[in-house]
Formats: structure tokens, C-alpha cells, sequence
């Protein structure tokens, strides 16, 4: 089980996004892959192109939000060049992390003493006085929402964004950490990028 805490829904903040530059080595692996990706080889992609090559280089497809802010950013009339979408992937955008919310490992005697005290100040916040949330989260249900407090909410209530990554980089690692051994394709590259 793990707990995701968040003391104070109300000063929750997006970080600033990282810049992660894409190794000169592997900008041709890049560009071939930009070629593949461009179906009508216009030098251009269109969106659902675009949506595919994010999806192949980040493993977390985006959602139609996500990409129309990409292509307003990054393209032009609805489209994406190469130098664009090599600037969208390594604008640090598309893995957005907060600030304000941590998730904590527990056994499941801690999570069942948790849950009680939820139970317990059912339609009250845990600490009078305070706006604080927490969510049980369930690892072998691929970290579903197992119960939560008063006023929780998901993230998506929060920001435009979702935290899909920032949850997933902390669900991997848990998993990591408590020797699980199948991963994945996906969830080893997001392992392997929270480790780094």
C-alpha cells in the first residue's frame, strides 16, 4: 500500500518544467523516427501523428488537452515540423511534477490504522483546523484509489494536467523498492527516468 498525502491542497504547485536535453547520440535515432512517424512525408505531423511519436518516446499517451497545448506551443496551423516536436519533448511539459504532494510506502497494518482513522472522521477533515488529504493507494490494483479522506482530490479536480507521471515515477519505484521483478516496457523507462 502507499499513502499519497497532500498537506495543503491549496498551495499545491506545478514545479517549473525541467529542461531534459535529448542526447546528440540519439538525435537520429530521432529524426529516422520523425520519418517513420511522418506517414505522408510532408515534413509536418498531424495530430494523431504527433499523439503517436509522444506516445513512443514518453510511453504515457497524451490527452486532447495535452496536445492541443503542444501543437499551440510547438507547431504551426495544427501541425508539428521536427524542431518542434523535438522541443516539445524536451520542454519537460509532457512529465510534469508537483510540488505538494508526496507519497509515503506503508505496511498494510499502517494503511488499516489509516483507513480506520479516515473512517472515523468521516465527513471531517482528519485535523481540525487544517485542509489536509490523504489517499490509500492499492500497488497490486496498479495503484488504484483503495479509499481517501474527507475533500480529497484527484489531481485532475487540481490542474489542468494530470500527475500521471509524477504518480506513476513514484508507484515504479515503490514497486522497485519492494523487490517486484516483472515490469513493463513502459514502466522500466519511467523507473529508470525517476532513478536518474
Amino acid at each position: 500500500m502507499n499513502l499519497e498525502w497532500v498537506p495543503k491542497p491549496s498551495e499545491t504547485k506545478q514545479f517549473p518544467p525541467r529542461d531534459s536535453k535529448i542526447p546528440e547520440k540519439w538525435l537520429d535515432a530521432f529524426k529516422t523516427a520523425f520519418r517513420m512517424f511522418d506517414q505522408d512525408n510532408s515534413g509536418t505531423m498531424e495530430p494523431d501523428e504527433v499523439a503517436k511519436m509522444i506516445r513512443a518516446a514518453t510511453d504515457v499517451k497524451p490527452t486532447e488537452e495535452e496536445l492541443k497545448s503542444i501543437l499551440t506551443k510547438f507547431g504551426k496551423d495544427g501541425k508539428c515540423t521536427e524542431a518542434g516536436l523535438l522541443d516539445a519533448l524536451q520542454s519537460g511539459l509532457l512529465r510534469p511534477e508537483f510540488h505538494g504532494r508526496y507519497t509515503v510506502a506503508l505496511s498494510l497494518a499502517e494503511a488499516e490504522t489509516v483507513r480506520r482513522i479516515m473512517h472515523i472522521r468521516l465527513e471531517k477533515q482528519l485535523i481540525d483546523g487544517t485542509d489536509m488529504s490523504l489517499a490509500l493507494r492499492c500497488s497490486e490494483a496498479k495503484n488504484m484509489i483503495f479509499d481517501s479522506s474527507h475533500k480529497y482530490s484527484t489531481p485532475l479536480n487540481l490542474f489542468p494536467h494530470p500527475q500521471r507521471y509524477q504518480r506513476e515515477a513514484c508507484w515504479q519505484s515503490l514497486r522497485y523498492l519492494n523487490c517486484d521483478m516483472y515490469f513493463l516496457d513502459a514502466q522500466l523507462n519511467t523507473l529508470i527516468r525517476a532513478m536518474q
